[in-house]
This record gives C-alpha cells, sequence and structure tokens, in this order.
C-alpha cells in the first residue's frame, strides 16, 4: 500500500489538558533552618546580621591571584548571595519579612576580624 496515511498512533495519543504529567524545571529548592531564622530576626531599616555559618566564609586567599582564580572567587560570592536572596523570598512568600522588601548583600572586607570575609545582610525597602 504505497499510498497509506500515517495514523495520529504513530506519532502520539490525545489526552485530556488535565492529564498532563509535569516535570519540575531546575533543582528543587531546599532551606536551611537557621538561615531562614536569622534572616526573619530582622527588622527593616534597624537590623543587620553577619552570616557566621562556615560555608559562607569566602576569603579572596583561598584563591589564586590569577584570572581563574578571580572569577571563581567572585563566582562563589554570587552563588551565595543567590542562596540568601532565596532564602528571603522564601521568608517573605511564608509571611515571616515584610513583603517590598530586599535583602542588602554586602561582604566584610580581609581586615575586618572575625566578620571577614562574610556575608553582611540587611532588609531594605524596595524602590
Amino acid at each position: 500500500m504505497p499510498n497509506q496515511k500515517p495514523s495520529t498512533e504513530t506519532w502520539g495519543n490525545i489526552i485530556s489538558v488535565d492529564a498532563q504529567i509535569r516535570a519540575p524545571r531546575g533543582a528543587t529548592k531546599t532551606f536551611e533552618e537557621g538561615l531562614l531564622l536569622l534572616l526573619a530576626a530582622m527588622v527593616l531599616g534597624e537590623d543587620a546580621c553577619v552570616v557566621m555559618h562556615p560555608d559562607y566564609l569566602v576569603a579572596r586567599s583561598a584563591y589564586p591571584s590569577t584570572t581563574a582564580g578571580e572569577t571563581a572567587y567572585s563566582n562563589q560570592r554570587q552563588t551565595l548571595g543567590g542562596r540568601l536572596r532565596s532564602h528571603h523570598e522564601e521568608l517573605v512568600r511564608r509571611g515571616d519579612l515584610p513583603s517590598g522588601t530586599r535583602l542588602s548583600i554586602n561582604w566584610a572586607p580581609d581586615d575586618a576580624g572575625e566578620v571577614a570575609n562574610r556575608p553582611q545582610c540587611s532588609l531594605k525597602a524596595r524602590a
């Protein structure tokens, strides 16, 4: 049968829109309860916090003085900043922090004593 028409069964099946199964996009977010508690304790315009957990220490001396080292250092700070912002967004979503706020992150310099090379966070009103 040279002129046989292809059937829809060859390509797939028609299903109801409600029957579609969706896969999650990207990684599932996980939140550190201690970090959530720390960030939730801040008051807009009054408080700041320093994240002292060892995973949030990004010392410049830990990265080589090369272009690749500079890039890795910057990328690590950006990664941790993203994680902090994600925790802030979760707190706003849950109602633990006021909506209309953003998380400001400033990294303490190398010579700042025990808080050196750690993120300092505060809440700011969105402009």
